[in-house]
């Protein structure tokens, strides 16, 4: 409601976490909002170019070890400090 020309798109990793996202913008009518999986920026570079006023991230943040877990976990997971992704 504050800004209605912007569009909000929103990115994972988590093929899960896209399909939640999803069913839930649908569920409560939610308008001008994409959600895609894509790791990071990977899928939107060049439409992106420009074009984007605001950037918020959340890394992954919890201690796990990367090598041994799947891409569902991936998403969520900062390496043996917890701070790397």
């Amino acid at each position: 409601k504050l800004c209605p020309e912007a569009t909000i798109i929103a990115l994972d990793i988590n093929k899960k976490a896209v399909n939640c996202a999803s069913r839930n913008l649908k569920r409560n009518d939610v308008k001008k909002f994409r959600v895609i999986r894509s790791d990071l920026f990977e899928k939107l570079a060049a439409e992106l170019t420009g074009r984007v006023g605001l950037v918020l991230f959340n890394p992954p943040y919890l201690i796990g070890d990367k090598n041994a877990l799947g891409i569902d976990q991936r998403a969520w997971n900062g390496g043996e400090e917890g701070a790397t992704s």
